[in-house]
């Protein structure tokens, strides 16, 4: 496929998924209406193959993605240039960014395809309630087929950071639900392990997370993937200036700083600071892999209907360890 017909599909694939900078009702309603394009019987097919090899238990379906999409987001995408192997990182969870999630997974699977039990994905809570902290002990259906939870991680989740087992949120919400495709493909055999923080929690809990990361870490060989997006509802020039900022302080390290921001930066300081913290418990390299914003990934122009709101920008990072 040449490059120009790529890049007509993708800018087929971004008029259908998000377009608006908010994590709001815009976004959730174009990824939602992506996914409607999968047939039922394709969903059906999945389960009845997946569900005769697995004990009972309950399954979250993937509402915010579909199989076709995903398929130009593995074509569009390529491995990112790392020194040391890939054991942590950020990305988003926008799906117009669809070619950069997928280039951070393909990056880690390069390098760590045989050995990942679990990627465990810490990501904010767009609709929060009572709870602080939500996780799930339910396998998840994709249009590519199950993706198992490791109930063990998960319960420490619930057992040592409080967190509450709660499907309905782990699949309203886009922000976990998204990736479990490219986890699904990229690590066929490997579990899952989510997390969701309400920005409303405690600045402590980043610092809580880490620490329990780490003892993770020891005891399974996991990939920790720290869903966040950052700069929101600005225009392209604040944006900018938004992101620069926020680049200093992710690679100066400074979570006092990152612990105060608002949307203006990114929609989770507390994950974003998790993953610092892990990154220097560990001794981890903190490396920007990627940047883009909705208004480049889009390929449309600023005075679209769909940047009404402003945009939204994207890092990836990688958390890698010295060979």
């Amino acid at each position: 496929m040449t490059m120009k017909k790529k890049i007509g599909l993708y800018a087929v694939l971004a008029a259908l998924v998000i377009l608006a900078a908010a994590c709001g009702s815009s976004e959730n309603a174009l990824e939602t209406a992506a996914a409607s394009e999968t047939t039922s019987a394709s969903n059906a097919a999945v389960y009845e193959h997946e569900n005769t090899s697995h004990e009972e238990v309950s399954l979250i379906d993937c509402i915010h993605s579909d199989s076709r999409s995903f398929r130009i987001y593995d074509d569009m995408s390529s491995e990112y240039e790392t020194e040391g192997r890939l054991m942590a990182g950020v990305v988003t969870h926008h799906l117009l960014a669809g070619r950069m999630i997928s280039g951070f997974f393909k990056t880690a699977a390069a390098a760590r395809s045989d050995d990942i039990e679990t990627v465990v994905i810490v990501a904010p809570m767009h609709y929060p309630e009572r709870d602080m902290l939500c996780t799930t002990l339910s396998d998840w259906n994709t249009d590519l087929g199950r993706v198992s939870t490791d109930r063990e991680l998960s319960e420490r989740f619930i057992a040592e950071l409080g967190a509450v087992s709660d499907d309905d949120m782990l699949e309203k919400d886009h922000s976990a639900a998204v990736l479990m495709p490219f986890v699904r493909y990229y690590f066929p055999e490997a579990k899952t392990a989510c997390l969701l923080v309400s920005g409303r929690s405690e600045p402590i809990i980043s610092a809580d997370i880490a620490q329990l990361l780490k003892e993770m870490a020891a005891e399974k060989n996991c990939l920790f993937v720290f869903s966040i997006d950052f700069s929101h509802y600005l225009d392209p020039d604040m944006t900018a200036e938004m992101d620069s900022i926020t680049l200093d302080a992710v690679m100066s390290r400074d979570t006092e700083l990152i612990s105060r921001m608002t949307d203006d930066n990114l929609d989770t300081p507390r994950g974003m600071c998790a993953f610092i913290e892990l990154c220097s418990l560990m001794g981890w390299d903190i490396t920007e892999l990627d940047h883009s914003d909705s208004l480049k990934e889009s390929g449309l122009p600023y005075n679209s209907a769909s940047f009404g709101e402003g945009l939204t920008s994207y890092f990836i990072f990688g958390g890698t360890e010295k060979q």
